[in-house]
């Protein structure tokens, strides 16, 4: 809900709405290549978005087995963190917001946070930043072409396979696609 103000000069409640949708993404970042995508609204937290991708998607039995896994602060979550390293034997090197630094267990954090070999993982977030841009800028996910979430989600899915087959063909073939 938001306010704003009337005619009359009154203060009044009036929904919000937004149209939009996000894309989360899991890419192996070793060699650019989309494992698992997702859609969510765009009103919809990173949190909750990611926890179904990272639960739902990419951490099932079909899938190869994920050592590590890393992501920026909108998906940072204590609670998704322990999950994965307690439960699914996963190691995580997510960014964290500047919350998880107070309160009762910032030094447990801090310790997160400068770890060596998280930090080296973390750098690797420039690939899957990388693959977003080009989705957005080269394959036209920058904006949605139909209206509604599934019609978004198969958009979604054709764009990261077409993705996968043009990073295929580099590694066989070793031919890049450069427009004529």
């Amino acid at each position: 809900m938001e306010t704003r103000i009337d005619s009359k000069q009154e203060k009044t409640k009036v929904l919000k709405m937004f149209y939009g949708y996000k894309a989360h993404l899991a890419v192996d970042t070793e060699q650019g290549l989309i494992a698992a995508c997702s859609v969510s609204a765009g009103n919809t937290a990173d949190i909750n978005a990611g926890e179904d991708l990272i639960m739902d998607k990419l951490l099932t039995d079909d899938q190869p087995e994920v050592e590590w896994l890393t992501a920026d602060k909108a998906y940072g979550s204590g609670i998704l963190i322990g999950l994965l390293e307690k439960t699914k034997g996963v190691q995580t090197a997510f960014s964290l917001n500047s919350q998880f630094l107070k309160g009762g267990h910032r030094e447990y954090w801090k310790q997160y946070l400068s770890d060596s070999t998280r930090t080296q993982v973390r750098r690797k977030r420039s690939t899957v930043e990388r693959v977003n841009a080009d989705l957005k800028n080269n394959h036209g996910l920058r904006k949605s072409r139909y209206l509604g979430q599934t019609k978004y989600s198969l958009q979604l899915l054709m764009t990261a396979m077409v993705h996968n087959l043009k990073i295929l063909v580099k590694g066989v073939a070793g031919v890049r696609f450069r427009p004529i």
